[in-house]
């Protein structure tokens, strides 16, 4: 991926998890899916530079743990 910033959208479910990376023009950039666990998420996240990720948005309860465990992996998580 190039060096444009992303918004991520994450759906946690219990036992997998999808990823859309949008651009800030809108584009999807680029859709995954992923383990639940907090490394199986960082590691798709790792597509892209931390500095590049505009924000992670969570559509799911099941990942309640992300705010904590996400930026301490060293990517940005803003809970606003």
């Amino acid at each position: 991926m190039n060096s444009e910033k992303y918004w991520i959208g994450i759906d946690v479910g219990e036992s997998s998890t999808s990823l859309c990376f949008l651009t800030t023009s809108n584009k999807i950039e680029h859709a995954t899916a992923a383990g639940s666990g907090t490394r199986d998420i960082a590691e798709a996240l790792a597509r892209v530079d931390p500095k590049c990720i505009e924000a992670v948005a969570l559509e799911s309860g099941a990942g309640r743990r992300l705010p904590r465990e996400l930026p301490a992996l060293g990517f940005p998580f803003n809970e606003d």
